[in-house]
C-alpha cells in the first residue's frame, strides 16, 4: 500500500539560509586575519590533506594584503561537485555566490563550495591539486600532500572481482560510477556479463600495483583527475591467468568503476540487451510504465535463482472482492499477495497525476509492483518477525519505495524520464508519509515522509541499498 490521503506539503531541500549564513562567517573570519579559525572551519577531508600551516601561510602573504571585507551573498544552489584536488565527488554541495569588498574598492565576485559535516557547512581550499602542492612545498616544509590510500582502492577492485565470481552481477552495476550510471542501463552491464564473462568463470583477483593519474573516460569524454589505476591478475577457469587494469574514481567516499573502454562499445550492449519500451506520451501512462517495470524486474532477477512472474494489474473505484478481502476504495492503492494483482484506485491515481504529475503515479506503480517482487522473494509482512524472510510492515514499505528508486534511476538512464520527474517522486513521497508520533511496529506503518524519501533515493543509488530495510 502506498497510504492515503494525500495531504498538502512542501518540498523539504537542504537549508540555504545556513548555507549563506556559514559563507558570510568565513568571510568574517579572512577580513578579521583569523586564518587559524578559517581552517578550523574547513572540510575533514580538506584537512586530512592540506597542513594548517600551509593554508594560513598563503592567506597571510596573498590573501590578508588585498584588504579583504565581509561578503554579501547574491545566491545559494545545491549540486553535485567534485573537488579536484582529489577527485572526490559530493553530493547536495552548497555553491554559494558572493561578492567580497576589498581596500582598493574592488569587488571580487566569486563562489564558495561548502559541504555539511557533523552539522556545519564546510569549505575547501584550493581548486587544483598543483596549487595545494605548491603551498604545501612553500609553508609547510616541501612534505607532499597526502595521497587516497592505496589500500583502499586495492580492496574495491578486489571486492569487484569477487561479484564477478560469485556473478553478482546487480551488485557489480550498484559498484559502477554515477556518471556510468547515467548513461548505461542496468540491463547493459547484466547481460553482456552473463553472457561474455560469466563462462570464463573468472576468480578473484589479485593486485599487483595502484598508482593515482589523470584519466579520461572514452564513452562520455569526462576528465577524472585523481583516478586509481589498479592493476591486477585474475584467474579464469581455463588455467589461463588475465593481466589488466580497473579504473576507479572516488564518488561519496566509495571507489567505483566503469563499464566500457569505448562508445560503440556500450551503444552495441545497450541495442542488444535494453528492450525499448514505448514512450509515455499523450493519454494514459499505466501501459507503457507497466510494461517497463515487468521487463525491468524481469531482467534485474535473471542472475541468480530468483523467480519472477508478472503480477496482475487492474483498477477500481468502488469497494472489491479479492483474495486478501472486500476492500472499498478508501483504501487507495494496495498489493493482494494472494492473488499477485496490484489493485490500483482511480481516484487517488487522479490526484496524483493531476496534483503532483504522471511521473508521480507512475512511482505508486512501481511501489506496489515492488511488493509483487518481494512477495516472489519470499519476504512477507508480519506483526511479529520470528522467521527468515518475516519483516514488520514499515520494513516492507521502505523496501518498496527503494526498490521504486532502482527502477526510476534505470529508466532515468534509459531517457524515459523528463526534467523535474525523480522530484516528482520525491515530492509525493514527502506526502504520503505517516503522521508524527506513529510507532515503527505500528501494523500499517509505511514511514516518515524523511524515512519515505531517503528509501527512494537509496534505491536511486542502487539496488543492493535496499537490503539495509531488511
Amino acid at each position: 500500500v502506498v497510504s492515503a490521503p494525500l495531504v498538502s506539503a512542501t518540498q523539504a531541500d537542504a537549508n540555504p539560509q545556513a548555507a549563506a549564513d556559514a559563507a558570510v562567517m568565513l568571510s568574517t573570519r579572512e577580513a578579521a586575519g583569523d586564518f587559524e579559525e578559517l581552517y578550523a572551519l574547513m572540510h575533514p577531508d580538506a584537512q586530512a590533506i592540506i597542513p594548517a600551516t600551509a593554508v594560513v601561510g598563503w592567506y597571510q602573504d596573498e590573501f590578508a594584503p588585498l584588504g579583504p571585507g565581509v561578503s554579501t551573498v547574491t545566491g545559494v544552489q545545491f549540486v553535485t561537485w567534485t573537488w579536484p584536488v582529489t577527485g572526490k565527488t559530493y553530493l547536495n554541495v552548497a555553491e554559494v555566490s558572493y561578492e567580497q569588498p576589498f581596500a582598493n574598492g574592488s569587488v571580487a565576485q566569486d563562489v564558495v563550495r561548502l559541504v555539511e559535516s557533523d552539522g556545519m557547512w564546510r569549505w575547501f581550499f584550493g581548486r587544483s591539486r598543483a596549487f595545494v602542492d605548491q603551498q604545501i612545498q612553500k609553508y609547510a616544509g616541501g612534505q607532499e600532500a597526502a595521497v587516497p590510500d592505496r589500500e583502499e582502492a586495492a580492496a574495491a577492485a578486489v571486492e569487484l572481482s569477487r561479484f564477478e565470481a560469485a556473478s553478482d552481477f546487480n551488485a557489480l552495476y550498484d559498484r559502477i560510477h554515477p556518471d556510468a550510471h547515467a548513461v548505461i542501463p542496468r540491463a547493459a552491464v547484466i547481460g553482456w556479463f552473463q553472457d561474455n564473462w560469466a563462462p570464463l568463470q573468472p576468480g578473484i583477483s589479485t593486485v599487483t600495483g595502484v598508482q593515482f593519474v589523470e584519466w579520461t573516460w572514452a564513452v562520455t569524454g569526462v576528465t577524472y583527475p585523481y583516478t586509481a589505476e589498479v592493476s591486477f591478475a585474475q584467474p579464469m577457469g581455463d588455467g589461463s591467468v588475465l593481466h589488466d587494469v580497473v579504473r576507479l574514481v572516488e564518488f561519496n567516499g566509495e571507489w567505483r568503476w566503469f563499464f566500457g573502454r569505448s562508445r560503440d562499445f556500450v551503444d552495441e550492449q545497450i541495442a542488444k540487451y535494453v528492450q525499448v519500451t514505448p514512450d509515455r506520451g499523450a493519454g494514459t501512462f499505466l501501459g507503457p510504465v507497466a510494461e517497463d517495470l515487468d521487463i525491468f524486474w524481469r531482467e534485474t532477477l535473471s542472475v541468480g535463482s530468483r523467480p519472477y512472474d508478472s503480477p496482475l494489474l487492474t483498477t477500481y473505484d468502488r469497494p472489491v472482492n479479492t483474495q486478501c478481502g472486500a476492500v472499498d476504495p478508501v483504501v487507495g492503492p494496495f498489493y493482494c499477495p494472494a492473488d499477485e494483482t496490484i489493485y490500483l484506485e482511480d481516484g487517488f491515481m487522479l490526484i496524483v497525476e493531476t496534483s503532483i504529475g504522471d511521473f508521480a503515479a507512475a512511482f505508486v506503480v512501481a511501489h506496489e509492483w515492488a511488493h509483487h517482487v518481494q512477495m516472489q522473494g519470499g519476504i512477507s509482512k508480519t506483526q511479529a518477525p520470528d522467521e527468515f524472510g518475516e519483516v514488520y510492515s514499515i520494513q516492507i514499505e521502505l523496501m518498496a519505495d527503494c526498490y521504486a528508486g532502482v527502477w526510476a534511476q534505470d529508466a532515468d538512464t534509459r531517457g524515459l524520464l523528463d526534467v523535474g520527474d525523480v522530484d516528482e517522486a520525491v515530492l509525493l513521497a514527502l506526502q504520503i508519509g505517516d503522521a508524527p508520533g506513529t510507532s515503527q511496529y505500528d501494523p500499517s506503518a509505511h514511514g516518515s515522509n524523511a524515512q519515505r524519501v531517503k528509501a527512494f533515493l537509496d534505491g536511486y543509488f542502487g539496488l543492493m541499498g535496499c537490503d539495509r530495510y531488511l
